[in-house]
């Protein structure tokens, strides 16, 4: 059998030219938030507040054509966190979160709930810890139906009341990467 360039051929024709075999798996693809040369920092208090987290835009013909969608979850990464309280800080209450809506969409309208963090996520003892990388488990397919889409992520407290806050002075996330995972058949 020919060895097929996917340069040149869908998926779909790969798939029919080696006749079915991989007809039914599953593929996993993700996309983040563009950097442009420089990534975002994003400071939380011990007052819940409105946060803006990096968009992630998905251009047209980013996923494949004549798959089937079958969950998008979306990402947090950041490099490492800064702690200026001098002790422990963390996250101060349960069920605070991540929050998503398409870019024509509005805040306490049109988003939802992308990714929950419970009461003491992001502890740090010290003045920093590591980052990290958070795949959610809320499949968010609901609202993100395929590409050519641009995301909004933030914590929104004053529609939700249910923003992030943490226990002192100030936790810092240092560049922030926001993501969406697809995973798909074909």
């Amino acid at each position: 059998m020919p060895i097929l360039s996917y340069s040149k051929l869908s998926a779909t024709s790969i798939i029919n030219n080696i006749g079915g075999q991989i007809s039914k798996a599953t593929f996993k693809l993700s996309i983040f938030s563009p950097s442009n040369g420089m990534l975002p920092t994003i400071a939380f208090t011990d007052t819940a507040a409105d946060k803006t987290f990096p968009s992630v835009i998905v251009p047209a013909g980013f996923l494949p054509s004549g798959i089937t969608l079958q969950a998008v979850y979306p990402i947090l990464k950041f490099r490492g966190i800064v702690n200026s309280l001098g002790s422990i800080n963390a996250i101060a209450a349960a069920n605070k979160s991540l929050r998503i809506k398409l870019a024509t969409g509005a805040w306490g309208v049109d988003d939802i709930i992308a990714m929950i963090f419970a009461n003491s996520a992001w502890s740090v003892a010290g003045t920093e810890g590591p980052g990290d990388i958070l795949i959610s488990t809320i499949d968010v397919k609901a609202l993100i139906t395929g590409d050519d889409v641009t995301v909004n992520f933030g914590c929104d407290e004053t529609n939700s009341g249910d923003a992030v806050k943490v226990t002192g002075a100030s936790l810092t996330l240092k560049d922030v990467e926001c993501g969406l995972l697809y995973v798909y058949s074909i």
